[in-house]
């Protein structure tokens, strides 16, 4: 389905949830918005949950979805909850974009390794 709105969004999530997971992150990168707000879909409360974050400017943002998916899937393997891993995600998303090494042309790479050179 075409994700246009936040309605959009939301049912999005609640056919993804009709498949059987029991939770379902709609990221909200590419929506036209001052900030970033990724949607958490808990299935069995039928809870929505709003996690925004400051857009970061600048088009090195190739990857961000994987890298998104992947942050998530490291916190749960760390035994963090979904409510605990989205903002952390989000945080190590906008470091990597803002630390970017501006190679290439269009859009680029993140720097996936910003928190190993603080």
């Amino acid at each position: 389905m075409t994700i246009a709105t936040d309605e959009d969004r939301r049912e999005a999530a609640r056919r993804i949830a009709a498949l059987g997971p029991a939770a379902v992150v709609i990221k909200g990168g590419h929506l036209p918005t001052a900030d970033i707000v990724d949607l958490l879909y808990e299935s069995e409360s039928g809870e929505f949950v709003e996690f925004r974050h400051d857009r970061v400017a600048g088009t090195h943002t190739h990857g961000t979805g994987c890298t998104f998916a992947a942050s998530l899937a490291a916190s749960l393997a760390l035994g963090r909850t979904l409510r605990e891993a989205v903002p952390m995600a989000q945080v190590y998303i906008a470091g990597a974009i803002e630390h970017a090494p501006r190679i290439g042309q269009g859009h680029g790479p993140m720097d996936h390794f910003w928190t190993w050179r603080r």
